[in-house]
């Protein structure tokens, strides 16, 4: 499925390297030590991270970039991969630009289902409760402070956000003939949604963030994984599948990344 570009961590990127049982000359031994490469025109300041691993691979999230490789890695190999991925890590980091902090705080605007809802504290109520547009924080205990509110809403909103795509996927999953699957939410970094299959049936994933943008969105996303179940790739077929619900799905996924790269940071 396509990936989340919404500025939280990115998917890594991988490279398969052999690890030696004994680290050769010019490898790295320095942990979390901070460097900087000279990547295209832009000079790039990055956190190398020496583990027992066996990849080398880069790491973007909002804290910036973090090459992370094995024991047997050279300085150069990590800079000789970093440089192969320039156009995507600099990529990265312009998406990971475009997406503002979240302010939990009371008048706070929040999107659900595409629609901005404002933030209220309701200290009268207990619980949270979506009225009109207004998104009203009751009291929990003692933790009445702003602060206190981003676990408590977004558990909320994943509530909300897993009786909505169950029930969307159990109406769409006949339009393509197939079985309604297992349905759970991610929090992955990499995609908006999985599917897997399994001999007692289909389970497929999707991203709880999808229930912030609006509902065709979400809808394209439980088509694709659907699709899966017939077709468990990319091939022309699949794609055939898709359109019987989505003909316009290449503009289903590019309105997917473009508002999924401006998504705040929750």
């Amino acid at each position: 499925m396509d990936r989340v570009a919404d500025g939280q961590p990115v998917p890594e990127m991988m490279h398969r390297s052999r690890l030696l049982e004994a680290p050769p000359s010019g490898t790295v031994s320095d942990m979390g030590s901070m460097r900087c490469i000279e990547l295209a025109a832009a000079s790039v300041n990055y956190r190398l991270v020496i583990s027992r691993r066996r990849t080398i691979a880069i790491h973007i999230s909002h804290a910036g970039v973090e090459a992370r490789a094995p024991l047997s890695a050279s300085l150069a190999e990590i800079e000789r991969f970093m440089r192969q991925k320039q156009s995507w890590i600099l990529s990265r980091l312009e998406d990971i630009g475009e997406a503002a902090v979240f302010d939990w705080r009371t008048g706070a605007m929040l999107p659900l289902l595409g629609t901005q809802v404002t933030l209220v504290e309701a200290p009268e109520r207990s619980g949270i409760a979506l009225e009109s547009d207004r998104l009203l924080i009751g009291r929990a205990g003692r933790a009445r402070a702003d602060g206190h509110w981003r676990k408590r809403v977004i558990a909320w909103i994943r509530e909300q956000a897993l009786d909505h795509f169950r029930q969307r996927s159990t109406e769409l999953a006949p339009q393509l003939n197939v079985g309604v699957p297992e349905l759970r939410l991610s929090n992955a970094a990499a995609r908006w949604g999985s599917c897997t299959l399994h001999p007692a049936g289909a389970r497929i994933r999707v991203h709880w963030k999808l229930y912030l943008l609006p509902p065709h969105l979400g809808d394209y996303v439980i088509v694709h994984e659907l699709a899966h179940i017939r077709e468990l790739n990319h091939s022309p077929r699949f794609w055939a599948q898709v359109a019987r619900l989505f003909p316009d799905y290449t503009a289903m996924r590019q309105e997917l990344n473009r508002r999924g790269r401006a998504l705040p940071l929750l």
